[in-house]
C-alpha cells in the first residue's frame, strides 16, 4: 500500500470516528420541552444503513427491547 493511499484511509476512518463520536447523545429542545436526537446523529444513522429517525422520535421508541427492561 503507498503512503498516498494509507493517508486516504487514515483520514475515512478519522472523519468516521468523529462523527460516530456525536451519535449517542440527546438533546434538551426547550421549545418543545423534551429530548431530541440531533441532525447531525440523524444523518450519520442514514448513512450506515439504519433505521431513519425523524426529529421527534422520542429517546425511548430507539431502544431495543433489551435496552428498554434494563
Amino acid at each position: 500500500m503507498n503512503e498516498r493511499c494509507g493517508e486516504c484511509i487514515e483520514r475515512r476512518q478519522l472523519n468516521l470516528i468523529q462523527r460516530v463520536g456525536r451519535v449517542g447523545y440527546w438533546e434538551f429542545d426547550p421549545a418543545c420541552d423534551d429530548v431530541v436526537l440531533p441532525a447531525v446523529s440523524r444523518e450519520l444513522l442514514r448513512a450506515l444503513g439504519l433505521r431513519p429517525l425523524d426529529r421527534d422520535a422520542s429517546p425511548w421508541s430507539v431502544l431495543v427491547e433489551g435496552e428498554f427492561r434494563r
